[in-house]
């Protein structure tokens, strides 16, 4: 950073794409306030290697077993059940994030997980909160892999979706998981379904997830200024074409963030986006 806390304008090729993937080349975890430990590993240990595992081989822990009564218990009609399916399901993956993983096992546990995080019973999805935070979540950001990176577009709507929807006892649990996910997570990762959900949720969502955006987007600038371009400022656009008051002001506060953050390159930024010209008279 320079110029008064503004970002820099990144070095050539930092906005490349090659690859295909948006996030292609992205594995240092965005830092923040509740980053997990155990990040920052080497690259070796990023693709699993170790003198202890033998590429390809699947080691099939017992529990696998139990994982089919589990799912169907996660979607019986009674809370308790479903709770105890919760927790017999998360301390297993706690305790073999990367057995799972290699089994192809992972994503749909994990998305069995998250849903807790919006059931109806406040008790439990309290509960469910909870353990993702302080449990699940530092568990697969670990050693081996950051395996959060790869369920964010999925996992960042249902845990902002609980932010809004949880009862007051629930929402500062809600507020700190995303939080967690999303300071754990490489922002390269996380910028794109943030903004989306800036750009199409509904006022509660916008109001969780400007901040968020806000933060996010100086630090997917310095290493691939094409994603901002791409996903910010039609999120920004989104919040002055709102009747609203309130995303009104929320969109001004995000530019007001961005200008300071960005300083000249914010309306290099607008100008080569595919927002309408008109509209780019709200951002600059």
């Amino acid at each position: 950073r320079g110029n008064g806390g503004r970002v820099a304008a990144p070095t050539p090729g930092a906005g490349s794409t090659s690859g295909g993937d948006d996030s292609a080349g992205a594995n240092t975890p965005k830092r923040g306030v509740m980053m997990i430990a155990g990040n920052g590993v080497s690259q070796r240990q990023r693709n699993g290697g170790g003198k202890n595992r033998s590429p390809g081989v699947v080691r099939r822990i017992p529990e696998f077993e139990e994982l089919p009564g589990l799912y169907r218990e996660l979607l019986s009609s009674s809370w308790s059940e479903r709770k105890d399916a919760f927790d017999r399901l998360g301390a297993i993956v706690k305790a073999n994030p990367d057995d799972f993983a290699a089994a192809g096992k992972l994503a749909k546990a994990f998305d069995a997980l998250v849903e807790r995080a919006g059931d109806p019973n406040p008790t439990l999805q309290t509960h469910a909160l909870h353990d993702l935070r302080d449990g699940v979540l530092p568990a697969l950001a670990g050693r081996r892999k950051n395996h959060l990176e790869e369920f964010a577009p999925a996992a960042i709507p249902v845990i902002a979706g609980a932010c809004v929807s949880a009862r007051r006892g629930a929402q500062a649990a809600a507020q700190e998981t995303l939080a967690l996910y999303l300071s754990s997570t490489d922002p390269l990762r996380t910028l794109q379904p943030v903004a989306s959900l800036v750009e199409h949720g509904n006022a509660r969502m916008r109001e969780t997830l400007v901040a968020h955006l806000a933060e996010l987007t100086p630090q997917v600038y310095l290493r691939k200024p094409v994603l901002v371009g791409k996903y910010v400022p039609p999120a920004a656009a989104a919040l002055f074409r709102d009747r609203s008051a309130a995303a009104r002001q929320q969109g001004q506060q995000l530019v007001r963030s961005l200008k300071g953050s960005l300083g000249e390159a914010w309306r290099d930024v607008v100008r080569s986006s595919n927002v309408p010209g008109d509209a780019q008279k709200a951002l600059l």
